[in-house]
């Protein structure tokens, strides 16, 4: 383990750091594997996708949804690394599989990932009035402060909500995915010269797709 200085955290000896694995290979990006799981990936969420609407069977149907959702899994966690820089270790290579597994495969807007997981997440990770990632209210309450404020019906759900969290928890990606829309209306108002602008149509032509296959089912 190696201690590394962190700004903003003190310590008794007036300092900040951070305790972080070193590891022989850990930081070193690995390309091939990585884009190598990638195309595994999105050939399981295409391969699902395809099985949901073509199968008629409702237990195949379930089974070929619970196969895409392990894909885009897979698709989403190479987004995540890419948006970190850690795939390939190119700038505008990793750049352009962020936008590709997240935005166009998964209809979340890469610039509003940027700034809610990258920017303001890893700044404060999981810090309670800054970091939005770990705001569940009003759905769930995250400690006993908010537990207790709470009120009225509120209140009691919380007091049950280990039950339906699993559940409600994976309706964050929609929250993410109508966030990151508004993100980018709100980001590009006003603003015609303002490059990227474009990169607006990707998510809503993504949640668009899904709609129109649907429809067409």
């Amino acid at each position: 383990m190696q201690l590394i200085a962190r700004p903003g955290q003190s310590t008794p000896n007036g300092r900040g750091w951070w305790l972080r694995p070193r590891l022989p290979g850990l930081e070193k990006p690995t390309p091939v594997k990585a884009v190598g799981l990638l195309v595994f990936d999105i050939a399981v969420m295409l391969g699902g996708i395809a099985g949901f609407l073509i199968l008629d069977p409702l237990w195949l149907r379930a089974l070929s949804l619970a196969v895409s959702t392990y894909g885009a899994l897979g698709v989403g966690m190479t987004g995540h690394n890419a948006s970190h820089r850690t795939v390939t270790g190119s700038h505008k290579i990793d750049r352009t599989l962020t936008y590709l597994t997240l935005t166009v495969l998964n209809g979340i807007a890469a610039t509003y990932w940027w700034h809610k997981h990258v920017r303001t997440h890893h700044a404060a990770p999981n810090h309670v009035g800054i970091d939005d990632v770990i705001n569940l209210l009003p759905f769930f309450a995250l400690n006993e402060d908010e537990f207790r404020d709470a009120r009225g019906w509120h209140r009691w759900f919380y007091s049950v909500q280990h039950w339906p969290f699993p559940f409600g928890i994976a309706l964050n990606m929609v929250n993410t995915q109508q966030f990151g829309i508004r993100f980018l209306i709100t980001e590009f108002r006003g603003r015609p010269r303002r490059r990227g602008g474009c990169w607006l149509m990707l998510p809503v032509s993504h949640c668009t797709s899904l709609c129109l296959m649907r429809c067409r089912h």
